[in-house]
């Protein structure tokens, strides 16, 4: 009777566990996320360049690390400029680690030699580079399946999905996923942001690009009447409260088989809207493509054989439909 009430519930609860962080599946999601990731990426050096002017020797500096200080104009240049072909091994699955690993040590050194640097982003894209380091997400879609299928006579899924192998770093991204979205809720909780202050002061500041955006869905007309009410916190008092809520509700929604569809519909009509309203694109991408991580191998490489099979039945049938248009 004892260990009917001790040990068997530790023993599903260890077996839950293994399943969790362990389990062996395609890494298909992997291999489509590591392709997004790669091209906010770029982008991300490009914001580097500009907001990470702290970094640069000669300006102002705080007291830090005695050997992560600022450098040259030129190495600092430099640092940047050598990430590029770096993503792009990153982006074909080509030499993946040791491109993460180099990434990561030009990123790391620019990042932390800037002490004013407050922006969230780059730890997310650190901690998602380091998981990529140690993850099989080369395995699929990339340069490498490619390489398996034609030297290694692989059925054309097999290398293009690559085999099953561990999902434990792909349930790392989810979980800081789920960590970012929930600090930025708790960030967010406070009267400032949830009175609508704090949206008036980001409407403010990209009106010019709110202008433009709401110029393809709402009448000129209508469009200043709209602008005037993004002046005013108790209009913007709602969509406040109901961020926090998107950001407390996706981050567990996602994890349940029913809710799922939901979290995902809802978490890309809120990074859209962010990325309309609030000028913050790349972010917004990776976000949403972080979704892809919880969506099931399974249906992923169904409905990736189904559309490889069309596009093989059309591309075979096409020669015979010119011939046959085309007469000789």
């Amino acid at each position: 009777m004892k260990s009917l009430l001790t040990g068997q519930p530790i023993n599903r609860a260890a077996a839950a566990w293994n399943r969790f962080w362990y389990a062996e599946e395609r890494p298909v999601a992997m291999g489509l996320f590591r392709i997004i990731f790669a091209f906010c990426l770029l982008d991300e050096i490009e914001t580097t360049r500009s907001k990470s002017t702290f970094a640069v020797q000669g300006g102002f500096h705080l007291s830090y690390v005695d050997w992560i200080t600022p450098v040259p104009r030129d190495v600092y240049d430099t640092l940047l400029t050598l990430q590029y072909p770096l993503v792009l091994l990153i982006l074909i699955g080509l030499w993946m680690r040791p491109a993460c690993l180099l990434l990561l040590l030009c990123q790391s050194y620019i990042f932390f030699a800037d002490p004013l640097n407050f922006r969230n982003h780059p730890y997310v894209f650190l901690l998602i580079t380091c998981a990529l380091m140690f993850s099989h997400a080369n395995q699929a879609f990339s340069f490498t399946s490619y390489c398996r299928r034609r030297f290694d006579h692989a059925s054309c899924s097999d290398a293009l999905l690559g085999d099953p192998r561990p999902v434990t770093m792909q349930r790392l991204i989810q979980v800081q996923v789920c960590i970012a979205y929930l600090f930025a809720a708790s960030h967010k909780l406070h009267p400032h942001f949830l009175d609508g202050h704090v949206l008036v002061a980001q409407a403010a500041r990209d009106v010019d690009y709110i202008r433009d955006f709401l110029t393809h869905f709402i009448a000129t007309a209508d469009l200043d009447q709209i602008l005037l009410k993004l002046r005013d916190p108790a209009f913007l008092a709602w969509p406040s409260r109901a961020s926090v809520a998107v950001e407390i509700l996706v981050p567990l929604a996602l994890w349940s088989r029913y809710t799922r569809p939901f979290a995902i519909l809802l978490g890309i009509g809120f990074h859209a809207s962010i990325w309309g309203m609030m000028h913050i694109q790349v972010f917004s991408l990776l976000m949403m493509g972080t979704y892809l991580l919880w969506l099931g191998p399974s249906r992923m490489t169904r409905f990736i054989s189904i559309v490889s099979s069309r596009l093989k039945e059309r591309f075979e049938q096409r020669p015979a439909h010119i011939q046959h248009e085309h007469p000789t």
